[in-house]
């Protein structure tokens, strides 16, 4: 009698097929395909697979295959166009910010060339004086050239025409909170205020960002699932006791009003979807395998958007942290610490830790740095950031009644400077951060070496836990 196949097999053989075409087709690695065929016809043979097994790996491969190539196509136009000049009609999806030249700097997607649609992100540099908000619809012309990973390419000294300042309602609550902050608050306290709750990093005073870095602080100041993450817990506890349906409306609520606001990138699209999804099973009382939804999160977003696989690095360590926070955080934690519940504070430094750790082997990849005293940072500075965005929040709501604002505002300074104080001492220790020079071979073996530690402790969790069962028949 043949053995069922459990669905969660038939998740994972998907999503694993269904990446390896797009990898395939996007680096061009064509003859993967035939190796991928030999394996599963010798596997077939050898183990006997199931033949449902098999189709949803043809599956697999067919989708990726259909859909990573128009993003094939756009890619071979950009890279016969190297060293070219170009105009592109785009749309600024972030920010601007500026390098230490003085040079503007534009984070462009949804780009146009002739009414041709091209899929992927552009840098524009430009020396223009510009005042744009995002979401600005703009025309840029200049030399096409490659660009840092993360990006498919850039022109630098770019030519700016404003095409529509696009305003839009969440700009201006944007711009209206940002304004409330840095009435009641000096710099750079309001700065830091606006990157927790608003998602507006690149305001931040360059020599801040640089000590945010050292001490292995930077995922605070992105907008990313840790923020969404503290917004509908704080919420689910505040509420929850009274009415779940309230806590469940209020927590989607303040989800999608997060997200208008700081703006749907790589990290802000993984997290909705995993909290989203956590959210709606929390509500019906169910609940799902934290794999599962791990591989639902990626499978979702890499079907949006096939790029992310191999060009962006914010989804590689979103998705690094994430399998930290949701898998090797807990098994961790109940491998070292048993069955024990932890209390809120406690729970989001260990998410946060666990995150720092399986995101080490990309940030010593990519950025040649590993800052020491991240767990430390990470152990004083987290605890006190819910209270920042809370008090945060309620400065903006009630900044028209002046003397309410005072009562808010004084605790508020003073929790952002002890962050400041904190930072900048931490970052003044010797061997904050450390240069590492390592290659992709390495880097696959730490992150190899994480996974089978991971592995090993879910293990010894699931004996014990059947060793348990059974003493109590016993």
């Amino acid at each position: 009698m043949k053995r069922r196949l459990h669905s969660s097999t038939l998740l994972l053989a998907f999503l694993t097929s269904l990446v390896l075409a797009m990898m395939i087709e996007i680096t061009n690695w064509r003859p993967l395909y035939f190796l991928i065929i030999i394996l599963t016809l010798g596997l077939t043979y050898y183990k006997k697979l199931n033949f449902k097994l098999i189709l949803i790996i043809i599956i697999g491969l067919i989708i990726g295959f259909i859909r990573v190539q128009p993003f094939r196509f756009d890619k071979q136009w950009l890279d016969q166009h190297y060293n070219q000049q170009v105009t592109l009609t785009a749309q600024l999806n972030d920010d601007l910010s500026q390098t230490r030249t003085g040079m503007k700097v534009l984070r462009l997607n949804n780009l146009k060339f002739q009414n041709r649609k091209i899929n992927g992100k552009i840098l524009a540099y430009s020396r223009q004086t510009l005042n744009l908000k995002r979401g600005a619809m703009i025309e840029v012309t200049g030399k096409l050239e490659p660009s840092v990973i993360g990006y498919q390419a850039q022109i630098k000294s770019a030519k700016v025409k404003i095409i529509d300042h696009n305003p839009s309602k969440v700009n201006q609550i944007r711009d209206y909170a940002m304004t409330q902050l840095k009435t009641y608050l000096p710099e750079p306290n309001h700065q830091l205020a606006a990157a927790f709750l608003l998602g507006k990093r690149r305001i931040l005073p360059r020599r801040l960002i640089e000590q945010i870095q050292i001490v292995g602080l930077a995922h605070i100041v992105v907008a990313s699932g840790f923020h969404l993450g503290v917004i509908v817990r704080l919420i689910k506890r505040l509420l929850a006791k009274k009415s779940r349906k309230l806590a469940f409306w209020t927590a989607t609520f303040g989800l999608i009003s997060f997200v208008l606001i700081a703006g749907l990138s790589a990290s802000i699209l993984r997290a909705i979807i995993v909290v989203g999804i956590s959210l709606l099973v929390w509500f019906y009382g169910r609940q799902i395998r934290p794999w599962r939804l791990f591989s639902l999160a990626i499978l979702t977003t890499v079907i949006l958007n096939p790029l992310y696989l191999y060009s962006d690095i914010a989804w590689l360590l979103s998705f690094s942290a994430f399998f930290g926070i949701l898998i090797f955080g807990p098994t961790a934690r109940r491998f070292f610490f048993g069955p024990k519940k932890l209390n809120f504070i406690t729970q989001i430094m260990t998410e946060a830790i666990a995150a720092q750790i399986c995101t080490m082997p990309i940030t010593m990849l990519f950025f040649g740095k590993l800052s020491l005293i991240a767990p430390l940072t990470n152990l004083l500075v987290l605890p006190i950031v819910p209270i920042i965005m809370s008090l945060s929040f309620i400065l903006i709501i009630i900044a028209p009644l002046t003397p309410l604002v005072q009562i808010i505002s004084w605790p508020l300074n003073r929790l952002l400077d002890l962050i400041v104080w904190l930072i900048d001492k931490a970052a003044k220790l010797p061997l904050a951060n450390i240069n590492t020079n390592i290659d992709i071979y390495l880097s696959l073996i730490i992150g190899l070496i994480i996974l089978v530690w991971t592995g090993y402790m879910y293990w010894q969790n699931y004996r014990l836990k059947q060793s348990n069962y059974f003493n109590l028949i016993d």
